[in-house]
C-alpha cells in the first residue's frame, strides 16, 4: 500500500539518520576528550542500546503496518467494497476516510430507519387502540351490553395489531439485512396453486377469470417468505380486479432465473404513485385499502423478501386497463 509504505520508510529513514548523528556526535566528543573511543566501555554500551532501540523500532513499525493493513481489509469487508483493497495508485488514506464516512452514513441510516418504523407503528396503532378503548369504556359504563358479538370488534383489532407488529418486525429484519432464510427446494407451480386456493372464494364471488401459465420448475429458496410474496401480490391482484375481470400469473425460467409476472385488469395505478408503491404504509388508494384491513405493508414486505433472495421486483400499470407486478430471482443463491 503506497501511503503506508511511504510513511513506514520515511520514519525508518529518520530513525536511521538520527542514529548516525548520535554516533557521529559521540565519536567527536570522544576525540575531543583525548581518548580512543574503542577503549571506552560506555561507548559500546551506548551503541548496543541504540542497536536494541533500532531493532525494537523496526519490529514495532512492522506490527503497526500489518495492523493497519488488517484494519483496512476489515473495513473493506464491512463496507462491502466490490473490488476489495484499492489499487496501488490510489491514496489509501483517502479511501479509508471514505469508508469510515460510509460506515457512519450506514449507522445514521439505521438509526433513522428505526425512528421511522417506530413513528409508523405508533401512527398505525392509534386507530385500533382508539376503537378498543371506546368499546371497553362502553362496556364498563354499561352503555354497551357485554355480549359475545360486542367482543368481536375487539378481537379483530387485537388480531390486526398482532399482524402489524409481526409484519413490522419482519420488515425491520429485512431492511437491516438480518433476515434469516430457511432454504429448501420446492416447485413454484405448486406454491402458486396453493395460494390461489386461498382466494378461491373471492375469485368465485367476483367472477374473475384466472389464467395460469406456469413452467414446471423447482427453486431453492425460503418457502414461507416466497409464499408471503405470492400471497401479497396475488391478493392485491384479486382485490383490485373488478367483477368479471382477469388475473394472469406467469412463471418461467430464463438463464437460471425465475421470472414471475402477475397481471390484473382494473383501474390501474396512477403514474405519480408508482415510484412509492413499495414503501411501507404507502397506499395508492387509502380508502379502499383501509376498508379491506390492509396496512400498506404487503408490497414493502414482498420487495424485501425478493431482494433477500438476490432478486428484484418492479411494477407497471396502464391507468384504467391493468397493473402488472414482475419479480426475477435466481433459482438458487449465489453463495
Amino acid at each position: 500500500m503506497n501511503t503506508i509504505r511511504r510513511w513506514y520508510w520515511t520514519v525508518l529513514g529518520i530513525q536511521l539518520v538520527l542514529s548516525i548523528l548520535c554516533v557521529a556526535l559521540l565519536l567527536r566528543w570522544c576525540a575531543a576528550a583525548g581518548f580512543h573511543p574503542l577503549m571506552r566501555w560506555e561507548l559500546w554500551l551506548l551503541l548496543c542500546s541504540l542497536a536494541v532501540l533500532f531493532a525494537v523500532f523496526l519490529e514495532t513499525s512492522r506490527r503497526v503496518r500489518q495492523s493497519m493493513r488488517d484494519d483496512i481489509e476489515q473495513l473493506s469487508q464491512l463496507t462491502r467494497y466490490p473490488e476489495g483493497m484499492p489499487a496501488s495508485e490510489e491514496d489509501e488514506w483517502k479511501w479509508s476516510v471514505n469508508q469510515i464516512r460510509k460506515l457512519w452514513e450506514q449507522l445514521q441510516h439505521s438509526s433513522d430507519l428505526k425512528e421511522q418504523i417506530l413513528a409508523d407503528a405508533v401512527h398505525e396503532m392509534r386507530t385500533p387502540l382508539t376503537v378498543m378503548k371506546s368499546r371497553i369504556e362502553g362496556i364498563l359504563e354499561e352503555t354497551i351490553p357485554l355480549q359475545p358479538e360486542q367482543l368481536l370488534p375487539l378481537h379483530d383489532e387485537v388480531t390486526r395489531m398482532s399482524r402489524l407488529i409481526y409484519d413490522l418486525r419482519q420488515l425491520s429484519l429485512a431492511e437491516s439485512g438480518q433476515l434469516k432464510l430457511n432454504y429448501s427446494w420446492f416447485p413454484v407451480a405448486d406454491l402458486v396453486h396453493k395460494v390461489m386456493e386461498r382466494f378461491a372464494a373471492d375469485i368465485e364471488e367476483k367472477g374473475i377469470c384466472v389464467l395460469l401459465d406456469m413452467q414446471q420448475v423447482k427453486i431453492y429458496g425460503d418457502l414461507e417468505r416466497l409464499e408471503q410474496v405470492f400471497m401479497n401480490l396475488i391478493g392485491n391482484a384479486v382485490f383490485y380486479t373488478p367483477d368479471n375481470g382477469e388475473v394472469v400469473v406467469k412463471a418461467k425460467v430464463d438463464q437460471y432465473k425465475l421470472q414471475v409476472h402477475i397481471r390484473n385488469t382494473g383501474d390501474g395505478i396512477s403514474l405519480e404513485h408508482l415510484p412509492y408503491i413499495f414503501e411501507r404504509f404507502y397506499r395508492a388508494d387509502a380508502s379502499r385499502q383501509r376498508g379491506s384491513g390492509g396496512m400498506g405493508l404487503g408490497l414493502a414486505i414482498a420487495k424485501h423478501y425478493v431482494e433477500a433472495h438476490d432478486g428484484w421486483i418492479s411494477v407497471d400499470s396502464d391507468l384504467g386497463n391493468y397493473t402488472e407486478f414482475r419479480f426475477h430471482m435466481p433459482l438458487f443463491p449465489s453463495s
